[in-house]
């Protein structure tokens, strides 16, 4: 069996109920206006949530100590992320045709957030912004890989630009401004505009999962890889990330792996872009702590399989992609959170050692989802 005959699992690769695929007055696919909509607006909303956190949440909470903003930001990831596996088997249940009111509810959902935070109320701006956030990325997920016929690429372009938001939000000069609040809102707005434009599916609803044991074992392993890979990204802490040029530049470096990491998916097999980019980013982590380009070719590479774990997902749950979107979002969670209340300890050896086993559950479970244990 050769890598390329994991780039697609027969019968998955299938255009759903009441869709066709069309193009634009300019020959632009549907698949890749939804794409760029989805990655636009996933930018924006990120943007938003990190911003209201680090620029008026914590600010907000300052005077009950440090710990009562961490606090309030481990409430946020929990709820962005955890609330993702419901939200998404729910999207499941009602269908694509419902995705459109979905994703307006979650703008508002985040202006609400944005808007609380402006009246200094940190509380409600917590809940408000990740009950947002984790319906807005259901909603993408659910969009993209419908339109994606069970190519990689998309799913990987999707998923990447939140990077970009979250660095955006972080930055001090920014989320400190008086007028990034309204900056915001009028984003929301927009994206909100851009989703109204983009092609909708009337794909009816119907959450129907029929895997078996082994299945469920893709699954398991596949939601390993991800936790593992979130663990990772956390204790990425390179000595020479000391500027904002450089952070910068490895935030660059995450958002291009993850795009990528689809295209190269989809063109060489799954299988075969695991081994490549993991294998090789085993080897640059090693230099990593005193090499830059070395620390950000292994970033990027290390990136390239959220789209990977994330198609396979997908393929293994035609039918239940919000659920399959969910799984891996949950996962994120339950690898960030060891790292999040500070277990752990970052070093070169120590991420070339992850990445290796990054690799052995990834393989593991594209094997076992394509039956190569099967005697």
């Amino acid at each position: 069996m050769t890598s390329g005959s994991f780039a697609r699992r027969p019968g998955v690769a299938r255009v759903p109920a009441g869709h066709t695929q069309s193009h634009d007055l300019w020959g632009v696919s549907t698949i890749a206006r939804v794409t760029c909509v989805y990655a636009i607006c996933h930018c924006v909303v990120d943007l938003a949530c990190v911003t209201t956190l680090m620029g008026a949440v914590a600010p907000s909470l300052a005077a009950g100590g440090p710990q009562a903003s961490a606090l309030a930001i481990l409430a946020y990831d929990l709820l962005a992320f955890c609330l993702q596996l419901p939200l998404g088997a729910l999207l499941d249940v009602v269908g694509r045709r419902r995705s459109l009111d979905a994703a307006m509810l979650s703008f508002a959902l985040v202006a609400a957030g944005v808007s609380c935070g402006m009246a200094q109320a940190p509380i409600p701006a917590v809940v408000l912004v990740a009950l947002g956030n984790a319906l807005f990325h259901d909603v993408g997920g659910v969009e993209v890989l419908g339109e994606s016929q069970g190519r990689d690429a998309p799913s990987g372009l999707f998923i990447a630009t939140g990077a970009a938001g979250v660095f955006g939000g972080s930055l001090p000069g920014f989320n400190r401004w008086a007028g990034a609040p309204y900056l915001l809102l009028c984003l929301l707005f927009a994206s909100a505009a851009l989703v109204l434009s983009a092609p909708r599916s009337d794909e009816p609803g119907g959450l129907s999962v029929t895997l078996t044991g082994r299945g469920w074992m893709a699954v398991a392993l596949l939601a390993a890889t991800v936790a593992l890979r979130s663990y990772t990204g956390l204790m990425m802490g390179f000595p020479w990330k000391a500027s904002v040029s450089l952070v910068a530049a490895a935030v660059a470096a995450v958002v291009a792996g993850k795009a990528a990491g689809g295209a190269v998916a989809d063109a060489i097999g799954p299988l075969g872009a695991s081994v490549l980019s993991l294998g090789a980013a085993a080897v640059l982590f090693a230099f990593s702590w005193t090499s830059v380009p070395a620390g950000l070719g292994a970033t990027l590479l290390f990136n390239f399989t959220m789209a990977i774990t994330l198609g396979e997902l997908a393929r293994l749950l035609p039918d239940a992609r919000g659920m399959a979107f969910g799984i891996a979002s949950f996962s994120l969670a339950l690898g960030a959170l060891p790292a999040l209340l500070g277990l752990g300890f970052a070093s070169a050896p120590l991420l070339s050692l992850l990445s290796i086993l990054s690799l052995v559950l990834l393989l593991a479970g594209l094997l076992c989802a394509h039956g190569a244990f099967d005697g």
